[in-house]
């Protein structure tokens, strides 16, 4: 009976890069909405009003 010969190597090539494109892409899209969402993206006010009230003093 003859040996068998057959091998077989695994070869791996590097990637174009569009992984870490698709990666930053999102996290932006993350840290945008966290930005939108924690400057009161969600609410119906349009306007600020703030109040001050200083001790007088005579």
């Amino acid at each position: 009976m003859a040996e068998n010969d057959k091998t077989v190597i695994h070869t791996t090539e590097g990637g174009g890069g569009a992984g870490w494109f698709v990666a930053m892409l999102l996290l932006l899209v993350i840290a945008a909405g966290a930005f939108y969402i924690a400057n009161g993206g969600f609410t119906n006010k349009k306007s600020v009003e703030i109040e001050l009230s200083v001790p007088r003093t005579d």
